[in-house]
């Protein structure tokens, strides 16, 4: 999993401490039929406001989301 953060979101502060927070929240739900999936994420501007749980949740959603929907279009 990669997590890409541009300028716009902020200072260098802001930008990694997004990314050790959505590396963290999918390293909590890794298992959960992540594997075998090249994951990049590119966090707007606003996750840099939110509580670690809400993008946690977040994550896990999106994940879950994408995986049924390339699953569905393996079949």
């Amino acid at each position: 999993m990669a997590v890409v953060t541009s300028r716009k979101i902020g200072i260098a502060v802001v930008r990694n401490r997004l990314r050790r927070l959505f590396k963290a929240a999918f390293l909590k739900i890794y298992d959960k039929n992540v594997k075998n999936y090249d994951i990049v994420l590119f966090p707007k501007s606003l996750a840099a406001d939110r509580k670690p749980k809400v993008l946690s949740r977040y994550l896990e959603e999106a994940l879950i989301k994408g995986i049924k929907t390339t699953n569905d279009k393996d079949i």
